[in-house]
């Protein structure tokens, strides 16, 4: 027997020698793929080989290999988010090294929601209205709210409650109409507040995505605004360490910020990657010009932890996130009786001032979120890339008022909001069949909000919520066409005190959305991009059963449990030109919707046992809004760049053609900026300036609002940065000044216009550093 395995075993060597020595009948293909701005390697792009079936995803030095392709012609095709995808025809006789950029899509053009097929220029860039965040602008914006550091994208504004709370809104749209993304996951959490934050942490990602216009085929129906995406670091694919750190001070509310990262792949266990991240905030009491912004501090932490085991095809990961802040609520927004309550709207001081303080007192609010993903992605062969992303969330929402009974501030809030939240998303990018590629998906949304405080703005409900889409595209030479469409339904079940018994209502929503884009580059430098769609929305809670103080913002709310779907019909045209050293992007857009959900102010306030407060209700009209934004940057010469930006919104309400309430007023933005010889040392310096120009919003419904539209403004701020070196060490630093003639204003999307003035002069230093790169 023994001698019987030593010959089998010996015949298996030989024959596997042997065979090892025959002529190979396959190729080996390797490669890289890079940022073609900075050369930096990409991790995470999905590679095809589309004759071929089968892909794989680059490492951390943004590396490929293919060790068996058939000899020939092949179609290899790259993808990225936020990049343009790129096509590579190659003719395969031997052992190839592939080098291939690709070009980062800054504004892209106008469409449904699926990256399209472009040229090594970026003219013909993703069919969605992109417009990304890097990474260096998240340092440069360190220690700033999610808010904060969208604003200056073309397009985008900001509703404000306060100097700490800040929401987007795109072509005048915000809250329940734009959809948040966080670590590729649906936000949920009360999103329908003007005052309500997002509960996001915007630097635990490597950047921002913002799509502008109706994204409602890939991201459901609330997405009838807009999208804004985390992007989500990717896990190391690569044995090593790395870190960053980022610490900013600001100089208005005496706020210092903290946050880092530190990652590793495993020596041991050398499939498995991990994440630490974590940021913290506190700040005290903000300014106006003039006087102080009583109880506008706040403090934050957050924090996350991911996990993945990384294989050639894919991964699966998990991600624990936690999100805290206590904010502080302006006291001059909460006033005792109906005189004070319009005395203080037409004084030039709020009734309420009080000395510095870092003390966050009544009125305030209480936020908790937290957030589990598991994600499993994997390259499969002869299919495409198949995606699942689970999630759970709770999200949990104090709001306490500043109430007296017998002297005493009530310690229990009054709104005590827990919303969970699981989700679930399956996507399929199926490989290139000839010049089409698409993605198909399925999604599904289960939540359960109780409120448990002592008093009741919005009633106890459970949602379910099921869509499905499929996009596909087709490419030709300088053409592209896509097409998506998307069923999405929804069943709200909504449970109302009535006496000492609760009332159950149940409302059912159905709808399809549809989109299709046609773009076209008709010179090396200009493309010309036409997108039509169609996406609906159906009312959110507060809209229907909203009745009470809202306290965040200082406002009482009614809503109408008779609201139907809203439906929008858009058209957008955009015009990109991309030259050697000019860069202009202008895009004009059309969006009607019918059955427009809006508050409406009422003539008169509310006097509550909580004090006096402006009151507004839900109604519904058809609405037309149309407008432009755009950006224009032309590199002078290599040390000197001038960039503009801008937007205009027009809305209208339909059967008055009276203007619709709180659009933004015209904005422009024009940047300087200057490269600095290298000297002493230090590399990478500069000096920018940036003025800011917001035209006073004329166009409103007379003697509707509590006051008219404040008068326009401009804002100037200064900004140089500068690399020091020691050693291998590299410390970035920035000095900025924010407004700094000390510019007194009130913005018209301020809620709290009514009581005060906008935030005065700020001066701001930021450190960053890293570890570990390699």
């Amino acid at each position: 027997m023994r001698s019987f395995v030593v010959a089998v075993v010996g015949l298996i060597m030989a024959a596997g020698s042997w065979l090892s020595a025959q002529p190979t009948a396959t190729v080996r293909l390797t490669g890289t793929v890079r940022d073609s701005a900075t050369s930096l390697p990409l991790d995470g792009a999905s590679v095809f080989v589309a004759h071929a079936r089968t892909g794989v995803l680059t490492d951390t030095e943004g590396r490929f290999v293919f060790p068996s392709l058939q000899p020939g012609r092949h179609e290899v095709v790259v993808r990225m988010m936020g990049y343009a995808e790129v096509r590579r025809t190659i003719v395969l006789a031997k052992p190839t090294q592939l080098d291939i950029f690709l070009v980062q899509v800054s504004i892209a053009v106008r469409g449904v929601t699926i990256t399209g097929t472009v040229d090594k220029s970026g003219l013909m860039g993703s069919h969605r209205a992109i417009s990304v965040v890097g990474a260096d602008d998240l340092h440069r914006l360190s220690g700033q709210t999610l808010g904060e550091t969208l604003e200056h994208l073309p397009g985008v504004t900001l509703i404000s409650t306060g100097p700490s709370i800040m929401k987007p809104v795109i072509r005048g749209l915000h809250s329940q109409r734009i959809v948040l993304l966080n670590a590729d996951i649906r936000q949920e959490g009360q999103q329908w507040g003007a005052e309500h934050a997002p509960e996001i942490d915007p630097f635990a990602g490597a950047g921002i995505e913002v799509v502008k216009g109706p994204a409602s085929v890939e991201f459901g129906a609330e997405a009838i605004g807009g999208v804004v995406r985390i992007v989500p670091r990717e896990l190391r694919r690569t044995q090593g360490h790395e870190a960053e750190l980022h610490i900013s001070f600001f100089s208005n509310n005496a706020q210092g910020a903290v946050s880092g990262w530190m990652e590793g792949h495993a020596d041991v266990l050398s499939d498995v990657a991990w994440r630490l991240q974590g940021s913290a905030r506190r700040a005290g009491d903000a300014r106006a010009p003039a006087y102080g912004l009583a109880n506008t501090g706040f403090s934050e932490v957050d924090g996350s932890f991911t996990i993945g085991y990384l294989f050639e095809a894919g991964e699966v990961s998990a991600l624990l996130s936690r999100f805290s802040t206590d904010l502080g609520i302006f006291q001059g927004s909460h006033i005792g009786n109906v005189t004070d309550l319009r005395r203080a709207i037409v004084s030039s001081r709020p009734l309420v001032e009080r000395p510095f303080s870092y003390d966050i007192r009544m009125p305030k609010q209480v936020i908790r979120h937290d957030l589990v993903t598991l994600r499993a992605r994997s390259l499969i062969e002869g299919l495409g890339s198949l995606d699942l992303r689970l999630g759970r969330q709770e999200n949990h929402r104090q709001e306490y008022d500043a109430l007296r009974i017998f002297g005493q501030i009530q310690t229990r809030p009054a709104f005590d909001l827990t919303l969970t939240s699981y989700t679930a998303d399956l996507r399929l990018m199926h490989l290139p069949v000839g010049p089409f590629t698409g993605t198909i998906g399925l999604s599904g949304t289960r939540q359960g909000n109780v409120s448990e405080g002592t008093t009741r703005l919005i009633p106890n409900f459970r949602a379910h919520n099921v869509g499905a889409f499929a996009i596909e595209e087709w490419s030709d030479d300088g053409l592209r066409v896509t097409t998506g469409v998307r069923l999405d339904w929804r069943q709200l079940d909504i449970y109302r005190p009535s006496g000492s018994a609760v009332e159950r209502m149940a409302k059912t929503y159905a709808n399809v959305s549809g989109a299709v884009g046609v773009q076209w580059q008709f010179d090396p430098t200009w493309s010309l991009g036409t997108n039509i769609g169609t996406a609906w929305r159906p009312p959110s809670l507060n809209e229907l059963y909203s009745d009470g103080v809202h306290h965040g913002s200082a406002q009482y709310e009614i809503g109408d449990p008779t609201l139907g779907n809203e439906r929008s019909g858009s058209l957008d045209v955009t015009l990109r030109h991309i030259a050697e050293m000019v860069h202009v992007d202008v895009s004009v857009f059309v969006n009607r919707i019918d059955g427009f959900i809006a508050l409406f102010p009422t003539p008169d306030p509310t006097l509550t046992v909580r004090g006096a407060f402006p009151t507004f209700r839900y109604r519904q009209d058809d609405v037309v809004m149309h407008g432009l934004d755009g950006s224009a940057e032309w590199h002078v010469n290599t040390v000197l760049r001038l960039g503009l930006s801008g937007s205009l919104v027009r809305g209208s309400i339909v059967s008055t053609r009276l203007p619709m309430l709180f659009l933004p007023g015209d904005r422009a933005r024009f940047i300087v900026h200057a490269k600095l010889p290298e000297r002493w040392g230090l590399t990478g310096s500069y000096v920018e300036a940036t003025v800011i120009g917001v035209r006073h919003q004329g166009r409103y419904p007379s003697s509707v609002d509590y006051a008219n539209p404040p008068p326009g403004y401009v804002l100037l701020d200064l900004e140089t940065g500068t690399h020091l070196h020691w050693g291998e060490q590299v410390v970035e630093v920035t000095l900025s000044t924010q407004n700094v003639l000390n510019t007194t204003y009130r913005d018209y999307l301020s809620r709290f216009r009514y009581f005060s003035d906008d935030p005065g002069r700020s001066f701001v230093v930021r450190v960053s550093t890293s570890w570990g790169r390699h």
